[in-house]
């Protein structure tokens, strides 16, 4: 940046400042200070994003456990197939958020809703995502997870589904 580049400071919904670029414009001025308003800034967007980043990482280290400790039940042949079933649904499920829970927070974002309620309910609903795949790995019954081997996903998607609609709900009502 030059060193004779006029700056301006635009505070975040946060209550974080920072310095940008003044435009000629009045006009674009505005607009930075606008969105800055209705945005946090970079450390509390890490922060947020950190935090769910480590909800993952447990959530990867408590279903491998989860996995070892839960022993299946049934014949020979249904535990070894339902073990491999387990094993591969492990490796591909996804724990992020899906792309539609952040497409239903930017309709809210159009909303008077404070982005740091929005970061929050992101949060949350990736916590009953997570407690979701903790829930279907703890199933010890070999025949539950062949019967179910093509839902799984869907289960998991259902009850985020649900937390995505009722943390929405909660936002537009407050």
């Amino acid at each position: 940046m030059v060193a004779n580049t006029p700056q301006m400071q635009v505070t975040h919904a946060c209550g974080h400042s920072a310095m940008r670029v003044k435009s000629q414009h009045d006009t674009l001025m505005e607009i930075r200070i606008r969105t800055a308003r209705r945005t946090l800034c970079e450390a509390c967007l890490t922060a947020h994003k950190a935090k769910r980043d480590c909800m993952v990482s447990n959530s990867v280290q408590r279903t491998k456990e989860a996995a070892a400790a839960t022993k299946l039940i049934g014949s020979k042949k249904q535990i070894e197939w339902a073990s491999r079933i387990r094993e591969k649904w492990l490796y591909i499920v996804k724990r992020e958020l899906p792309t539609q829970v952040l497409f239903s927070f930017d309709k809210v974002r159009g909303a008077d809703v404070s982005p740091e309620a929005i970061e929050q309910a992101a949060t949350t609903v990736l916590a009953v995502r997570l407690a979701a795949i903790d829930d279907v790995v703890t199933h010890s019954q070999a025949a539950w997870w062949i019967d179910f081997r093509d839902h799984l996903e869907s289960m998991v998607n259902r009850l985020t589904d649900v937390a995505i609609k009722s943390e929405c709900s909660a936002l537009l009502n407050k």
